[in-house]
């Protein structure tokens, strides 16, 4: 099972950079990788809360849903953190498309 999530990963990953390259004269490759640390960085946080709720909790149904609750509200609250902080990101824009965030805000 170990070589089939390698094979996996290495077969993501050819994907992602073939996709970059094809694209690379369409959008700033900088500036997205970027923005690609702050939810890098959201991600790793997420993960350091859900598997300290786990190292707490134990194993159990009601463990995996405080889990992804929790980890969501987690995640979510410090990606806008960083959206609003830099007036810019997924969440942002689309609630500006929705023109329910301006620039006031």
């Amino acid at each position: 099972s170990i070589g089939a999530s390698i094979g996996t990963l290495f077969s993501e990953l050819s994907v992602t950079l073939t996709q970059i390259y094809l694209i690379k004269k369409e959008i700033n490759i900088f500036d997205t990788l970027s923005r690609l640390v702050r939810y890098l960085f959201s991600g790793i946080v997420m993960f350091i809360i859900v598997r300290v709720i786990g190292e707490l909790l134990g194993v159990s149904v009601i463990t995996t849903l405080v889990q992804i609750v929790i980890g969501f509200i987690a995640y979510v609250t410090i990606v806008l953190i960083f959206e609003l902080i830099k007036r810019d990101g997924l969440l942002i824009n689309e609630l500006k498309k929705r023109n329910l965030f301006t620039a006031d805000n």
